[in-house]
């Protein structure tokens, strides 16, 4: 069953604010509450996350993964209250064609560049590149509606969502870092196939799904 769990963190613990600052970092701290897997943990457990900060708000963090976590392994003042995990069940089992839903995704909209197909007849795949322009940003979410099952909503002929990016952040690590362009969208959306868009709030939106990124989250629509 999928779980979500909630954390409200501490952003003056020395160890909040070094995850903070890292996602990779961070995504480590996540992964030691799961059990360890003989190939990528992160995918066997469908494990996405996403921090959801503002000005005079709390920081929490969100947890979505297949089995339930154990966030024994947090030292003391990490958190400013207990962690609280609920199953999604209930509302996967509700979600229909035609319903209408608030959401919220941290996404990372790239396409890809230089893919070729080599001499041997092999085709290698090439790098991404972020998108910035809001109307790319807001194009790359359409298309990956239709591949999850969902459309956006519309208000006088245009998307019902904003697309807010964010600071790049680089998730460091050795041998390599990677560099993250974030982008925060929210909005409303309409279902069109809801067993895609199951597919999609379990194995997540878009890349860079270790850093942040993929984790749709719905809501009770907003009163138009």
């Amino acid at each position: 069953m999928t779980l979500l769990s909630r954390l409200r963190l501490n952003p003056a613990n020395r160890h909040v604010a070094r995850d903070l600052g890292n996602p990779n970092q961070l995504h480590r701290t996540i992964m030691k509450a799961f059990p360890q897997a003989d190939t990528n943990a992160r995918a066997t457990f469908n494990v996405l996350w996403r921090v959801d900060a503002a000005h005079n708000s709390p920081t929490l963090l969100y947890v979505q993964a297949a089995p339930e976590p154990n966030w024994d392994h947090l030292e003391p003042g990490y958190l400013t209250d207990h962690a609280t995990t609920r199953g999604l069940r209930p509302l996967l089992d509700r979600l229909t064609q035609g319903q209408r839903y608030g959401f919220r995704l941290l996404a990372n909209p790239t396409r890809k560049v230089d893919t070729k197909t080599g001499p041997d007849g092999v085709r290698r795949h090439g790098r991404r590149v972020p998108l910035r322009r809001t109307e790319d940003q807001i194009a790359w979410l359409m298309r990956k509606g239709e591949q999850f099952g969902f459309a956006l909503e519309t208000t006088g002929g245009r998307p019902d969502v904003i697309a807010l990016s964010l600071p790049r952040t680089v998730a460091r690590r050795k041998p390599n870092s990677a560099t993250v362009e974030a982008v925060r969208y929210d909005g409303q959306l309409v279902i069109n196939d809801p067993d895609k868009l199951i597919e999609g709030i379990n194995v997540g939106v878009g890349p860079a799904k270790s850093y942040g990124c993929g984790l749709l989250s719905l809501a009770p629509p907003h009163a138009r």
